[in-house]
């Protein structure tokens, strides 16, 4: 079997299921991580569909992968996470400490902007700064915020969520022939990296096109990419569910991934 005739074959039969998937995430005892894993699954797929409308376009396919490997990178932080911890709090931290730093950040950054605007920047905005416009805050002090930073930040930095997959790539046996593309990700996503942030290296690949850059840029081999990430995230989710829901998931996971 030919691995877009797995990916076809896996599409159909996980969304013949994809019901009673979400039905028992709802069961689950790691039902936040579970959501999580699940709504990512949701975003690949919708990066992946994006490359697939940029009709050979390098630069927008480039910008799009770059961001697909990223989520799935993320997905399979939160699958491995969830057996390394063997509970929920994964999910909670996505939810609860992830949600609360990016809107702090978010905050910041308004407050920044603001001060510019009227010309009045002040040295720093910190906790204080963020109780005059949310008393509600009260009670929340500066280390409980750079906890809050610190938390989210096993959600993006993508090193440390590198070297950690690294680490525990052996923990699922059962995907072990699929472990040493990990590497070629993580490669690919630094080299991906010059599309997001505008480049050189990216306007070279667009623009002056050479042998060896064509290997890397070619459009099937993004879809290609695509397609095995979108297969290989709603295998980590049948393979989470098998933890709680044993035989059922493992006839799951024989039917999507063998």
């Amino acid at each position: 079997m030919t691995a877009n005739e797995r990916y076809l074959k896996g599409q159909i039969y996980f969304g013949n299921i994809e019901t009673v998937v979400n039905e028992d995430i709802e069961k689950s005892s790691f039902r936040q991580s579970l959501t999580a894993l699940s709504k990512k699954i949701k975003t690949i797929e919708y990066l992946k569909d994006g490359i697939l409308k940029t009709d050979g376009n390098i630069y927008a396919s480039s910008v799009l992968l770059r961001s697909l490997i990223e989520h799935f990178l993320i997905a399979y932080y939160l699958f491995i996470k969830i057996k390394v911890d063997n509970n929920d709090s994964v999910g909670q931290d996505y939810y609860d400490k992830y949600q609360n730093s990016e809107f702090f950040k978010q905050e910041t950054y308004s407050l920044q902007l603001e001060d510019l605007k009227n010309k009045s920047p002040r040295s720093t905005v910190d906790i204080n700064a963020l109780k005059e416009i949310y008393p509600g805050l009260i009670g929340f002090s500066q280390s409980d915020l750079q906890n809050y930073h610190q938390v989210a930040s096993q959600f993006f930095n993508l090193k440390n969520i590198g070297k950690f997959l690294i680490t525990h790539q052996e923990l699922e046996p059962k995907l072990k022939a699929v472990h040493h593309l990990l590497f070629d990700l993580l490669n690919r996503y630094n080299l991906l990296s010059s599309f997001v942030h505008g480049g050189p290296y990216a306007e070279r690949c667009t623009f002056e096109l050479t042998e060896v850059d064509y290997e890397l840029y070619q459009s099937d081999k993004f879809k290609e990419w695509g397609e095995m990430m979108t297969h290989l995230a709603k295998t980590y989710l049948i393979l989470s569910l098998r933890n709680e829901f044993q035989d059922k998931y493992e006839a799951h996971f024989k039917e999507m991934f063998q």
